[in-house]
């Protein structure tokens, strides 16, 4: 039978890295998968993390399995971490499941509105590749709704193709830092689209994989907030790869929001016997380290001020590009500066992105989405921006 199976297309973002890899040009400059990395290249450790994760091998007595739902301190701070000062009011209603990451939270909420729902997920256009990979797998039906281009969202056009929305369809938004656009909903808008969808009968599931990299935690929990306040079916998606550079361990958590107790405690039930066959229960580790920076007041003061500078060294990145450009003549992301979180659409086409690569040994994916933070110093900045310019020239 082996002999049999059809070869598949290589992922188009951890593919495309592989072949990064293999490139020996030392001026080569990785824009590809969304790793953070400092003014060095590196990927490094928090401070606050290095410590916790200290504190945790201390204490690691017991190594038996977690529950199927994941490490109660975590979910519990988890929750608190993501609803914020919406926490109390719905504290009866909502649950957590830690999960292998954010993929594996949309991974568990696809195959759980398969099981509950209509079966239906819309999705952003564009959106990250691997949303819809998600969604299939877990055997929903795709369809998605226009979201804006590397300049705007459009609001208009997100309304009205989600007015389209049946009751039981799950809704997926960026809740922050979209991917790829960097741009994101105003207030506005994201009390129009709560509305909509609460009218709707629909399911909303907000990805929040960069929640504080776009204008800090709490702007950037704007969405949870308009959506619990609007009473909304609420599924949130949370990553802490990027936040705490936890990548390899895999630290993330699906947080709900049920109408009811009684809603809250079946539908956890459900999430839990969709989580029991795809890996029984999830790692211990990570989360622990995770919980220990949440749950100590001295570290989680020190995280979020860490956060905080990882966030405002993105925002500046982005100003540096929008002036090397305009300095070049270059017309292309006019309004990155004002965008948000570590991607951006360059609008290079593919011959552009083809000679990025073959001339300059800088590489992006094949829709022209850039990973900002691979730009590492001010050396890298002026580099893509010249290099920009000659291939748009």
């Amino acid at each position: 039978m082996f002999a049999d199976v059809p070869a598949t297309p290589p992922d188009p973002i951890l593919g495309l890295s592989a072949i990064v890899k293999g490139d020996e040009r030392r001026e080569r400059i990785d824009l590809t998968a969304g790793v953070y990395r400092d003014a060095t290249g590196s990927t490094p450790p928090f401070e606050t993390v290095e410590a916790a994760t200290r504190a945790v091998v201390d204490d690691m007595q017991d190594w038996g399995y977690l529950p199927i739902a994941g490490h109660r301190g975590y979910r519990d701070r988890v929750s608190r971490f993501v609803l914020a000062d919406a926490y109390d009011s719905v504290a009866d209603r909502s649950w957590c499941v830690q999960s292998p990451g954010g993929t594996g939270a949309l991974a568990v909420a696809s195959a759980f509105a398969r099981r509950v729902a209509s079966g239906t997920i819309w999705l952003p256009a564009p959106t990250w590749p691997n949303h819809p990979a998600i969604a299939r797998q877990g055997g929903l039906d795709v369809r998605t709704y226009r979201y804006g281009d590397e300049t705007a969202v459009w609001g208009d056009a997100v309304l009205e193709d989600l007015a389209a929305a049946g009751a039981g369809d799950v809704i997926l938004v960026h809740a922050c830092c979209h991917n790829p656009t960097g741009n994101d909903p105003d207030a506005e808008l994201w009390a129009d689209l709560a509305a909509l969808l609460r009218d709707r009968g629909a399911v909303v599931l907000l990805d929040a994989a960069y929640l504080g990299l776009g204008r800090g935690f709490a702007a950037d929990r704007c969405a949870v907030d308009v959506m619990v306040a609007a009473g909304v079916d609420l599924l949130v998606a949370v990553s802490f790869s990027k936040t705490m550079s936890l990548y390899r361990e895999r630290v993330g958590a699906l947080v709900g929001v049920a109408p009811t107790a009684a809603a809250a405690a079946n539908t956890l039930g459900n999430v839990e016997a969709v989580v029991r066959p795809m890996y029984s229960n999830p790692p211990a580790f990570g989360a622990r380290v995770a919980a220990t920076v949440l749950g100590d007041p001295g570290l989680r003061g020190r995280w979020e001020t860490e956060v905080a500078a990882l966030q405002e060294r993105l925002a500046a990145i982005r100003r540096q590009v929008a002036a090397g450009l305009a300095a070049r003549g270059v017309d292309l992301m006019p309004t990155i500066e004002h965008q948000a979180g570590m991607f951006a659409m360059t609008g290079l086409d593919a011959d552009a992105v083809g000679r990025l690569r073959s001339q300059f040994a800088i590489y992006v994916l094949d829709n022209g989405r850039a990973n900002l933070a691979g730009l590492a110093d001010d050396a890298a900045i002026d580099a893509f921006c010249t290099a920009v310019a000659t291939v748009t020239s």
